[in-house]
């Protein structure tokens, strides 16, 4: 893996929070203030960390974002709105610019061997799997949709035009 100068690091089993972020934002300035007070210090100027900046083109206005944390960012809008296809629900929103600099990052599926532990049948079961899986959704959604199409056929008003006919009738 390489390494930037100015790499920050943290234990993965804690959730990523504002408080996390916070703490990373506050390391990250105290290593540009050493920095920049060795580098006065030693009379040098020194390169500035390796880092991109986030979403948007105004330098100013955002956080410098680390690449290796633009690409799990990318990777991960890639993997939302593949599983958002596969379950046939709208993709998330993502402005244009982060959109088209994610698709740019698509990675082809590699290792599909390894994945499947070097083995015909447990990919065949996999596909058994997925096809069982189609069917449950195909019956979940058909079901769903029947229930919305009764419900749209059902004119409520008619009913009750109808309920009020029936009063009169017992009335008179």
């Amino acid at each position: 893996m390489e390494e930037y100068d100015g790499d920050l690091y943290t234990a993965t089993v804690q959730p990523i929070t504002d408080i996390t972020i916070d703490g990373f934002l506050k390391k990250y300035k105290a290593f540009l203030k050493e920095r920049e007070r060795r580098a006065a210090n030693d009379g040098q100027q020194q390169q500035p960390a390796q880092m991109e900046h986030g979403e948007g083109s105004q330098a100013s206005s955002y956080p410098l974002i680390h690449p290796m944390m633009l690409e799990y960012m990318f990777a991960s809008a890639n993997w939302m709105n593949e599983t958002s296809d596969q379950m046939w629900v709208s993709r998330p929103r993502f402005s244009t610019e982060f959109a088209a600099e994610a698709q740019m990052h698509r990675r082809s599926i590699t290792g599909l061997y390894e994945r499947f532990h070097n083995s015909r049948g447990r990919m065949d079961e996999y596909f058994t799997h997925q096809e069982q899986y189609v069917a449950f959704r195909k019956k979940e959604i058909t079901d769903d949709f029947n229930e919305g199409e009764k419900r749209a056929d059902h004119d409520f008003f008619d009913e009750i035009a109808g309920a009020g006919d029936d009063e009169d009738v017992n009335m008179g």
